[in-house]
């Protein structure tokens, strides 16, 4: 990879748009973190964002990219419709224009493969599932709104059944599928399951807890040495080198900047080396809600999306799970 190319590369998608490769997650972020990540990542020429309306953070993103000064059309935004808005999604992507400051998203994802009420009550899914959203969705990239769809965190059962489920009842493919990713938990099943059928994969990253964790190990301490490179540096080429675009989340200025240009390319023994990491001890995940463990369908009633409640739904999901990074967040309800 030549130096200097990272920011520029691309990759097409099957909808013929073009992904960077490169780009910023704000998984967990603050809008202060936000704000100032943003300052540095449009100086040093990152164009590609990834939110959530869970996260509170559309707004600051929109408000940096317009007033940039540089056109909309030079920058990738993308976001999520989160678990409480499926049968919503019309209203949610309004919401998520009028945050972000434009008149389309390049990419709407499903978050999850699971469906709530706003109290965090599981629908059931004889009443709405995520391919009645997909489904809706699509009125979405005709309406001119988004450019393209993509799904997340789907495990690679949820994934085959529905890629299927959309190549039998002739309904798009997602474009993308956007996954935890990095050296601990290596996703190669999925991975190789979406190349396959030419879905693209973007990779997130909290480049905190799981990058700790990647640089004491011994077999990436060892790549580490022998390119005279930090760990960061080491992940972000390796996810690169496999196709993946990769969203870490980043608000150190200086990180922003040591991963912008990855003027190396790791070599294939030292590929398969950092793959061998999970492969022999199995994906280690950092983000993982626990209801991805339960096949627990709890009934309950619809709320109405005209009355102002409280979305309880990020508490109910990662409040139970200690290990998530979202356990000790202090949230700002309002996610629209």
């Amino acid at each position: 990879m030549a130096a200097g190319s990272t920011l520029s590369r691309c990759f097409t998608l099957r909808n013929g748009s073009q992904i960077p490769a490169l780009g910023i997650g704000t998984f967990a972020t603050t809008y202060a973190e936000v704000s100032r990540t943003m300052n540095a990542a449009i100086e040093q020429g990152y164009r590609h964002f990834d939110t959530s309306s869970i996260m509170g953070v559309e707004t600051v993103i929109g408000t940096k990219v317009s007033s940039s000064g540089i056109d909309r059309s030079d920058f990738f935004l993308s976001t999520k419709l989160w678990n409480s808005k499926h049968i919503h999604s019309e209203k949610r992507i309004v919401k998520a224009l009028r945050a972000l400051h434009t008149s389309y998203i390049d990419l709407f994802y499903i978050q999850y493969p699971y469906t709530t009420w706003k109290s965090g009550v599981k629908i059931p899914d004889d009443v709405w599932n995520f391919y009645d959203t997909w489904k809706r969705m699509h009125k979405l990239v005709e309406a001119g709104q988004c450019k393209g769809l993509g799904i997340a965190n789907f495990s690679l059962p949820q994934l085959k059944a529905f890629v299927e489920y959309c190549e039998k009842n002739d309904l798009t493919v997602p474009a993308v599928h956007q996954c935890e990713i990095h050296p601990l938990c290596s996703q190669k099943a999925i991975v190789d399951y979406c190349k396959s059928k030419s879905i693209h994969v973007a990779g997130y990253n909290v480049l905190g807890s799981s990058m700790m964790k990647a640089a004491l190990d011994p077999k990436i301490q060892q790549v580490m040495k022998k390119y005279e490179r930090s760990a960061p540096q080491i992940v972000v080429a390796w996810a690169l080198q496999q196709g993946i675009s990769y969203l870490p989340k980043l608000t150190s200025a200086n990180r922003i900047k040591e991963i912008a240009n990855i003027d190396f390319e790791l070599e294939n023994h030292d590929m398969e080396l950092i793959d061998s990491i999970s492969a022999e001890a199995g994906d280690k995940p950092d983000v993982r809600p626990y209801w991805l463990d339960s096949d627990e369908v709890i009934e309950g009633p619809a709320a109405d999306d005209d009355v102002e409640l409280i979305d309880r739904s990020a508490e109910f999901i990662f409040g139970h799970n200690k290990t998530s990074p979202l356990a000790n967040v202090q949230w700002q309800w309002n996610f629209y």
